[in-house]
């Protein structure tokens, strides 16, 4: 029965991912078709306010919350209720603050309307996410409520941006948002229902120690964004032709649709990783870390090898009539970040277990070199240049944090 149940959740875990991943893969080039590459441009470049929102606002308190919710899942209905509201509101009070500060700072840097207009858009569907509350799922092995919410989300919002010829791509990020927020609403009060919680009001006093229990993981948080979140607008800036850009986003979109059928396996992998890195030795000196490693390692080259032998060209051109020369080739190169990504992924979450205060500055360390590499290798090489810069980050990243993670135990292990 157990192995049933984990069995089903995994299932249901990868069925969320495959969503996450096959909608804008397929969604993005449809809108390029369309709208053709300079329209498509702004649309991808005003798309970083989304990308920038959800990293700070979802995985901000992730861990915090599921070992909360782990906790008290059997024993008191009303802390878990406590814990799910907290969450909710502190999340919706970040996101209330980066869209206030968005808006500031698009009006007074005189960014165009149509700009700010798309940008709002993209802002919304972060929101979303927060309604959505994935992490309070993952911890109570109900993925399959949650993967049928985003179902119905993602599939309604795909089909309003793909079933009506708006007058202007503008409209394009409200018809993808907006049905994504409204549907992830009705989730939340279905999910208050089902589990007969009772609004809770909490304090701001609340809130504010809420969100300093977590401040750690949040610091990781805002040092990840410059890791890749950036690099379509940066691209856009080191070329002038719009078409480098609609390529670049493309491939993104493909790296990241493979990253989301990947995190099943973190999540399926993180409680006993975690529970390795409780102790007080180094996490890479234990074997049981290298079987956890060596597992997703194998699992993940299996699916890369998928991946890579696909006909990307063939497909695009069948499912949304759109030729897109040599990205099964780009591809290739860009996806060789996979790997370090694995071992950057351990190291965070070891980073937030252990509380070293050096680890954010070496992802910011690691994402302004990504970001310089980027301009200068776009800028001098195009395609190619993009393609080789996209692992630069993963890979220096990895280095720093491996030379540092072994220094910090080091000193824990002396200082004991």
């Amino acid at each position: 029965m157990i192995i049933s149940i984990k069995i089903s959740n995994l299932i249901s875990l990868y069925g969320i991912q495959f969503l996450n991943g096959i909608v804008p893969i397929l969604l993005f080039p449809y809108i390029l078709g369309v709208y053709g590459a300079k329209e498509y441009e702004s649309f991808v470049t005003s798309e970083i306010f989304s990308l920038v929102f959800f990293v700070i606002v979802s995985f901000g308190f992730e861990i915090t919350s599921i070992k909360k919710i782990k906790k008290y899942n059997y024993i008191s209905t009303k802390k878990l209720a406590l814990i799910y509201f907290k969450t909710i509101y502190s999340r919706v009070f970040i996101w209330c603050g980066l869209f206030l500060l968005a808006i500031f700072s698009l009006t007074l840097l005189n960014f165009q309307k149509n700009f700010i207009l798309m940008a709002v858009g993209w802002m919304l569907f972060p929101l979303g996410f927060i309604f959505y509350s994935n992490y309070f799922h993952l911890a109570r092995n109900t993925n399959l409520e949650l993967f049928c919410a985003l179902l119905m989300g993602r599939g309604s919002g795909a089909l309003l941006a793909t079933q009506f010829e708006y007058n202007s791509v503008v409209f394009v990020p409200y018809a993808i948002s907006v049905p994504f927020v409204c549907i992830g609403v009705l989730f939340f009060i279905l999910t208050i229902r089902s589990n007969r919680f009772v609004f809770l009001p909490i304090k701001i006093a609340s809130i504010g120690r809420f969100l300093l229990s977590s401040f750690e993981v949040f610091k990781n948080s805002l040092a990840l964004i410059t890791l890749k979140e950036f690099n379509v607008v940066i691209v856009s800036w080191a070329s002038t032709d719009p078409s480098v850009t609609a390529l670049y986003s493309i491939l993104d979109k493909l790296l990241r649709a493979v990253s989301a059928l990947m995190r099943p396996l973190f999540q399926f992998f993180l409680p006993n990783a975690l529970s390795i890195m409780q102790d007080g030795a180094f996490w890479l000196a234990d074997p049981r870390m290298w079987v956890i490693i060596f597992k997703q390692f194998f699992l993940i080259t299996i699916l890369l090898i998928f991946v890579l032998l696909l006909p990307v060209e063939s497909i695009y051109a069948i499912l949304v009539g759109l030729e897109i020369p040599e990205v099964s080739r780009y591809l290739a190169i860009m996806i060789v970040s996979v790997y370090f990504g694995v071992l950057n992924f351990y190291f965070l979450i070891f980073s937030s277990v252990k509380s070293n205060p050096k680890f954010p500055f070496l992802v910011l360390l690691s994402g302004f070199l990504g970001m310089t590499s980027m301009y200068f290798l776009t800028k001098s090489f195009n395609e190619s240049g993009f393609s080789l810069a996209f692992v630069v980050p993963e890979l220096v990243l990895a280095t720093l944090l491996l030379l540092q993670s072994r220094a910090f135990m080091k000193i824990k292990i002396n200082g004991c």
